[in-house]
């Protein structure tokens, strides 16, 4: 009798079966591994363009990376339909969304952690993004560090704008550490100002 099991030595069924059962095993782990890679790693950005009285339908919008010490570079970019765009990808890195030059001085940069999830972003005279929680404190930084440049406004005497930077430095490490010096964006803020 010819088939899976052998009808003659029980031990050889025993060794057929824990085979099968090595090899399922493996199928599983592999397809789990497959699995979170998709899951872990897709980004979606959608986000709009405030009108500024100009027409912008088909003007380009890129999503550029931030390289830090000379890493690989990634540039994406479409076109904006009815002050609209949607960005997708895979993998996680810190990047800035603009404009063409042209239109640069009406809308501000934006920085942006293409992190797993739907990212919403906003890009006007103050552009502002949120949905994940790497953007959400990467806008919370922002804020902060507009904050921080408002302050300086009037004040004069260098001690009391050294005393101001040496909060705000304090304050960006703290934020650093507190998202994780293994996220994209703890990695961005502590290599500001640690050496």
């Amino acid at each position: 009798m010819s088939g899976i099991f052998c009808a003659r030595k029980p031990w050889c069924n025993l060794i057929v079966m824990m085979r099968n059962f090595v090899f399922f095993i493996l199928f599983v782990c592999c397809l789990a591994a497959c699995n979170n890679e998709k899951k872990d790693s897709n980004y979606r950005i959608s986000g709009n363009v405030a009108y500024a009285g100009i027409k912008m339908d088909s003007v380009w919008v890129y999503l550029e990376s931030v390289t830090t010490n000379g890493k690989e570079r990634f540039k994406d970019s479409v076109r904006l339909v009815n002050g609209s765009f949607v960005f997708t990808g895979n993998k996680e890195r810190l990047a800035s969304i603009h404009l063409p030059r042209a239109y640069r001085y009406l809308y501000q940069e934006l920085l942006v952690v293409t992190e797993n999830g739907n990212i919403h972003v906003s890009i006007d005279e103050k552009s502002a993004g949120f949905g994940t929680p790497q953007n959400d404190s990467l806008q919370l930084w922002k804020n902060i560090t507009e904050q921080f440049h408002e302050s300086l406004k009037g004040v004069h005497d260098s001690e009391q704008r050294k005393y101001l930077y040496d909060k705000y430095v304090e304050r960006t490490i703290s934020m650093g550490h507190n998202i994780g010096d293994d996220t994209t964006l703890g990695k961005f803020l502590l290599g500001m100002y640690h050496k």
